[in-house]
């Protein structure tokens, strides 16, 4: 069973009725002249709970029950050019009112803190959650909280929960931003409360300094991430973007109890797929058989001595890797040979106005490093390069040999089509696993295959790309808003657990030492524990769940006692997530899995589950394959095919990964 971040809410509409009122704020023009700060305009006789835009000329307010409409209006209109903004009560229409705007309005009313610092109806107009380790601070000037990176909490309109981070920059930092599209004064500002980390817009009337100031901008080419799901630590957790979900589920449960029921949406019945090692080892094959047949190239487009000594370091770092390799310096490309070319990145050539030798490859198998960016230090960077070169010399020979394609068994051609411009670029792999590219355009001689992929973009315009059998059947890939949801709670739970103090005597660790021996039957381990019992005895005390971790190390003894302890004591020594649990914690988020879903099929690609990290970096996306008309669902026999770690450096590729291959063919052939 897996939980997807579709959400299913059941409303009270009579205990909401009863405890708040609704109020819609609109005009007839295109926007609200002040925004929700009408409402901190007036005075603060009235008190919003919460606030939800629908669009840029209208929002809701979440009020207490008692609140006037005739008083609301009435200050409202005392307001300059506020007399068209027209207010009603929707408080008896809760039923009408869309799901989504309903829910964003109870969600958003948890933070609303009673303090005198925010005692303002529209602290951001969004529910932003805040931790201490998402902020980043100047330690040079009084420690200045530089940026406050904000998980933004949002319901779509189909009931999509999102988590999308947002970047609120110090304009201290002014001179690091861009404002091409949109000057900073029209920038909407906001402060912080660090003591409840909390973000509040700012009122006209404020007048504070810059290094207290912030806008909603990230600098040109940063980008702020909060990783989906940090399982290390505590600490970890509780920063991460389901760490910071918990505990506002937490805050539902507790204080939206009476108004709402609500839940995740579950896919009971799941097709599972786990990564196997033979393809790793496979993969590594084919990259050494590639890179020992052929010459590999090392061209120098700088020619200084950093870049002579950054290649000379590069050259000992790969033949210390791959023993044997036929290295050379060269200053040309050859197209019968693997090249590695050193190049300046982009930023260098467009602040200098120099040609870029990167959009002039010909028809070569050339990987390019750029002298600021790549660090051949690393081994997995290397290892990168490796694959890349070795996919594009498949490409160049027009057969692939990362995997064994024989092995899948396919008796009939596939064909992959992506859409580039108004371009239609498709891959053919034969039975055998050759290769044919081909690129359609719409002229006078295009066959009926441009005008068919031409119908099936106008239909599905957002997708990812297509696959054609040998009957002309097309499955169309679509990339949805829905992603997986891993048990969170069972996590967040463990956590708050590990967080509460242990304290046992020596004489009770000893006694539910005893017991636990009495579950085991190896005579080494039961051995090992009378070591334990024999150690804790000799000097009776207080134990705290440290001193008791650092005594027992043995870590399969340590996690079956942990497991003894917590289903006999409910007390908890120490948490085990990445063993066995891992299945029944985070199925949606590992290998790949698969369901009919109607008509079509969905599915997911989540990390490896064998040698899982302690950390989903991302959300594993639900993507759904549509037939197209009357065309057949096929994409089932093609999930072994996203079953690969090549494409996405080590991790599983989210389509088939002959993807990879014709967005390389376009790379190479558009470069220019």
């Amino acid at each position: 069973m897996v939980e997807c971040n579709k959400l299913d809410v059941e409303f009270n509409y009579n205990a909401i009725a009863e405890r708040f009122m609704v109020f819609k704020f609109s005009t007839g023009g295109r926007f609200i002249k002040f925004g929700a700060m009408i409402l901190d305009l007036v005075d603060n006789s009235i008190r919003a709970n919460s606030i939800v835009f629908e669009k840029g000329n209208s929002f809701y307010a979440l009020l207490a029950e008692n609140t006037s409409l005739y008083e609301v209006r009435s200050k409202i209109s005392d307001l300059d050019e506020a007399d068209q903004i027209m207010v009603t009560d929707e408080s008896k229409n809760l039923r009408q009112l869309p799901k989504n705007t309903l829910l964003k309005l109870l969600l958003n009313s948890l933070a609303n803190y009673d303090h005198p610092f925010l005692q303002f109806n529209n602290l951001t107009g969004h529910l932003y959650l805040i931790h201490p380790d998402n902020l980043q601070r100047w330690r040079g000037r009084d420690n200045l909280i530089t940026k406050v990176m904000a998980l933004k909490i949002d319901v779509s309109p189909d009931m999509l929960l999102n988590l999308n981070v947002s970047t609120f920059t110090n304009l201290s930092l002014k001179n690091k931003l861009r404002f091409e599209k949109k000057k900073l004064k029209d920038y909407a500002r906001y402060t912080i409360h660090e003591g409840k980390l909390v973000m509040r817009r700012l009122m006209p009337s404020d007048s504070l300094d810059l290094d207290k100031t912030y806008i909603i901008k990230q600098e040109p080419g940063k980008k702020s991430v909060i990783p989906f799901m940090n399982f290390e630590t505590p600490e970890a957790y509780n920063s991460s973007k389901l760490g910071l979900y918990y505990e506002l589920w937490k805050q539902v449960e507790e204080r939206l109890n009476p108004f709402l029921s609500l839940r995740f949406s579950k896919v009971d019945k799941i097709n599972n797929l786990p990564f196997s090692k033979s393809l790793n080892d496979f993969k590594n094959e084919a990259i050494l058989k590639s890179l020992n047949k052929q010459k590999l190239r090392l061209i120098d487009t700088i020619s200084d001595e950093d870049s002579n000594e950054f290649l000379s370091d590069l050259i000992d770092q790969l033949s210390e890797l791959v023993p044997g390799l036929n290295l050379e310096k060269a200053d040309t490309l050859d197209e019968q040979s693997l090249n590695i070319r050193l190049i300046h990145n982009k930023e260098y050539y467009e602040k200098y106005k120099v040609e870029d030798p990167y959009k002039n490859t010909t028809d070569s198998t050339v990987q390019h490093l750029t002298y600021e960016d790549f660090r051949f230090s690393a081994k997995a960077a290397i290892n990168n390069v490796f694959k890349e070169l070795t996919i594009k010399s498949d490409i160049r020979n027009a057969q692939i040999t990362m995997v064994d394609w024989v092995e899948y068994g396919f008796d009939k051609p596939w064909v992959f089509v992506i859409k580039e411009d108004d371009l239609y670029y498709t891959l053919t792999v034969s039975p055998r696993g050759e290769l044919e590219f081909s690129c359609l355009e719409s002229d006078i001689f295009s066959d009926h295959k441009y005008q068919d992929f031409l119908d099936v973009y106008d239909l599905h315009e957002q997708a990812e790309g297509l696959v054609v059998s040998d009957q002309g059947h097309i499955n169309v890939i679509e990339k949805t808003g829905l992603f997986t949801i891993p048990n969170f709670r069972e996590v967040g739970k463990e956590f708050d657990l590990v967080r509460k103090p242990l304290v046992l005597s020596s004489k009770r660790l000893c006694q539910y030492l005893n017991e636990f021996r009495t579950q085991i039957t190896d005579l080494k381990k039961q051995e090992q524990v009378d070591a334990y019992v024999s150690h804790f005895l000799i000097d009776p005390q207080e134990l705290s769940r440290v001193q008791i971790l650092k005594v027992i190390k043995d870590r399969s003894l340590r996690k079956a006692f942990s497991k003894w302890l917590f289903e006999n004591t409910g007390e908890l020594l120490h948490y085990y997530f990445r063993d066995q649990r891992r299945y029944e914690l985070f199925e949606g988020n590992m290998d790949i899995g698969y369901w009919i879903d109607g008509e079509g099929l969905s599915y997911f690609v989540g990390e490896k589950s064998k040698g899982i990290q302690a950390k989903f970096p991302k959300a594993s996306i639900i993507r759904n394959i549509k037939p197209y008309g009357d065309s057949e669902l096929f994409f089932d026999k093609l999930i072994p095919t996203l079953n690969v770690d090549f494409v996405r450096n080590e991790t599983l590729t989210v389509v088939p990964f002959p993807f990879k291959y014709l967005r390389e063919f376009i790379k190479s052939n558009s470069a220019d």
